[in-house]
């Protein structure tokens, strides 16, 4: 079973997080790709080659002890309002947001980087 190097392992990361289609730098046959989906932990994707069979679990990416700006979380809640993703500033990869909309009070949004762990929160009505 043949293994990839550094440089085809991070190829296969970034097509993976980017949401590109993931093909054996080796083979040129499709890989199955999971990830780790460990909230708190710095994450790992798992890489399956379907033609050559090389394989490998993968760093996602540096873990990042920062978190977003509130400029920046207000920027991020004002484009999800429109529709639109926004993108890590870091890696690129789009950005997960999970609102909470408690009754009587403004909603709590939680943006995260499923890449890098990058995060932030914000209690804010866009309306106002």
């Amino acid at each position: 079973m043949p293994d990839w190097t550094q440089e085809q392992e991070d190829q296969i990361n970034d097509a993976y997080w980017l949401d590109q289609e993931t093909i054996c730098p080796i083979c040129g046959a499709n890989i199955q790709v999971a990830d780790s989906q460990v909230i708190g932990f710095p994450k790992h994707i798992y890489a399956n080659c379907v033609g050559c069979g090389a394989r490998a679990t993968i760093k996602a990416a540096p873990e990042r002890n920062e978190n977003f700006g509130e400029e920046q979380l207000r920027e991020f809640v004002s484009l999800f309002h429109r529709g639109r993703t926004s993108a890590c500033p870091h890696d690129g990869t789009v950005l997960g947001v999970e609102v909470l909309r408690p009754i009587g009070a403004p909603n709590h949004y939680i943006i995260t980087c499923p890449r890098c762990g990058i995060s932030g929160q914000i209690t804010w009505d866009p309306e106002v």
